[in-house]
């Protein structure tokens, strides 16, 4: 007796899963709940596992990967990264401009001890301009600033209190 092998190749352009997943009771998975269920930055995000880090020049044809993996090896920290890339438009003509890096990382502690150690790149003298902060929407820094400008309002207007922003709220009590 004699085997053989047959490979087949299905066209999968002409089969509506999505159709097939909703008309029948078995369980076949629709393409939508596959997308859902993977992981995407938008997940990451939402996690709380972004960063913002400011100071860092741009070039042309830069790999951000790496520069955001050798500021954080000057933290001691090898988080990995996940993706990185620089918000707003991209400068135009002769006006050369800084924009922010915002980098995802694989879990929460990493960014927890990032932000921990963060304050030490001002003693290493070519990062002494770079800042890391944690990364906020719009919504989230307009409230933020709000908090600000509440707390250098009470700051002004009673200097004889210790004020600061704890739980989202401007904090105050006596020296």
């Amino acid at each position: 007796m004699e085997t053989t092998t047959v490979q087949t190749e299905i066209n999968t352009d002409s089969i509506d899963l999505e159709q097939t997943a909703l008309d029948t009771d078995s369980e076949v998975i629709a393409p939508n709940e596959i997308q859902e269920s993977l992981q995407t930055k938008a997940d990451v995000e939402d996690q709380g596992n972004s960063l913002m880090m400011y100071g860092i020049k741009e070039e042309k044809e830069e790999i951000l990967i790496e520069k955001v993996q050798e500021v954080l090896s000057h933290l001691q920290e090898k988080p990995r990264v996940i993706s990185c890339d620089r918000l707003g438009k991209a400068p135009a003509g002769g006006r050369p401009r800084t924009r922010p890096i915002r980098f995802y990382l694989s879990g929460a502690d990493q960014v927890e001890a990032i932000l921990k150690k963060a304050p030490t790149l001002k003693a290493v003298e070519e990062y002494s301009a770079v800042y890391i902060k944690p990364y906020r929407t719009p919504e989230q820094m307009a409230d933020n600033r709000r908090l600000i400008d509440e707390l250098k309002r009470r700051r002004k207007e009673q200097p004889d209190k210790k004020h600061y922003i704890q739980n989202n709220t401007v904090q105050s009590r006596d020296v």
